[in-house]
């Protein structure tokens, strides 16, 4: 994957998400983007502050598709920071939100994934 490709389309969806988007309902995504964006650069300080928000404000807005994709997203975020205890915990919580929303496709194709992923902390409790 061309990670200087994906990062400028992340930022195009940024600058549209601000342009048009209501923030109130956009804002958890254009969290997301950015702190996908902040990883792919190696800006590790930035992406964690910024998940958390996309997190918090998907919680206070009932937002449970969301949440668990920004769950699931900040797991590879939290392995390669050495943070396992809060990656398993976002992946729990990914999983379980997947769960109650009907998607039980979605977490067998987590518990699938390969060793190298999140998902195979499963295999192995």
């Amino acid at each position: 994957m061309n990670t200087g490709a994906t990062a400028r389309s992340g930022l195009r969806w940024i600058v549209w998400l601000r342009a048009y988007a209501r923030p109130e309902d956009f804002q958890c995504q254009l969290e997301l983007i950015e702190a996908q964006i902040a990883c792919v650069e190696h800006r590790h300080a930035d992406a964690g502050p910024l998940f958390e928000a996309a997190i918090q404000h998907v919680q206070r807005h009932s937002y449970l598709q969301i949440e668990a994709v920004v769950a699931k997203a900040a797991v590879p975020y939290c392995r390669r920071r050495g943070l396992n205890l809060v990656a398993r915990s976002c992946l729990c919580h990914a999983r379980h939100t997947f769960m109650n929303l009907g998607a039980p496709a979605k977490v067998c194709a987590m518990d699938l994934a390969p060793a190298s992923d999140a998902a195979a902390t499963f295999r192995h409790t």
